[in-house]
């Protein structure tokens, strides 16, 4: 386009002789432009073809890559659930009202933390604990009782109840088999 440019104009300048090719070169010039922009639409859509393949592949990986992580996380739940209800099958046992006092009447309402789910029980486990128990001290009939908050989340807290539980069990059967008093 250039050179046929630059040939009219020294033709207009009459500084060469010869036929007009401008409107030649214009022609050829738009046709090239014509193929080069065909061809990049052709390159253009290939690679969106190919990112288009990519991209269900990548979306199938990745829902893969999900499922596997749902799956984990589900037996870590059912792990952690177990964990909770082996700890409560611990606590139930402990956690008593045993109190015979016809002067005194005790009752317990214990909400804990975590609230949990497995196989068909709804539990709780947490800190916070009631035992009542009736003994005799210097013969006569008492009631004691613990009431007591570990102020921690609900597998420590629990596991604190559990051993403060157990000792305070030792203490109450010591105290009736006569040991103490």
């Amino acid at each position: 386009l250039i050179c046929g440019i630059i040939h009219d104009a020294l033709m207009n300048m009459e500084i060469i002789e010869g036929e007009r090719v401008t409107e030649y070169t214009l022609f050829i010039f738009i046709l090239s432009l014509a193929f080069i922009l065909s061809n990049r639409f052709v390159r253009v859509n290939l690679e969106v073809e190919d990112l288009n393949l990519n991209l269900e592949k990548k979306v199938t990986e990745r829902t893969l890559e999900l499922q596997t992580a749902l799956t984990e996380v589900s037996e870590l739940k059912l792990s952690q659930d177990r964990d909770y209800f082996l700890t409560y099958l611990l606590l139930e046992p402990l956690s008593v009202n045993e109190s015979t006092n016809s002067i005194v009447k005790m009752e317990f309402l214990v909400s804990q933390k975590k609230k949990f789910v497995f196989k068909n029980y709804n539990k709780e486990i947490g800190g916070d604990n009631c035992i009542a128990h009736s003994v005799t001290l210097l013969d006569r009939q008492v009631s004691i009782f613990l009431n007591a908050d570990a102020m921690c989340k609900s597998m420590q807290g629990a596991g604190g109840i559990l051993v403060l539980n157990s000792i305070f069990e030792s203490i109450v059967k010591r105290t009736k088999s006569g040991g103490f008093f």
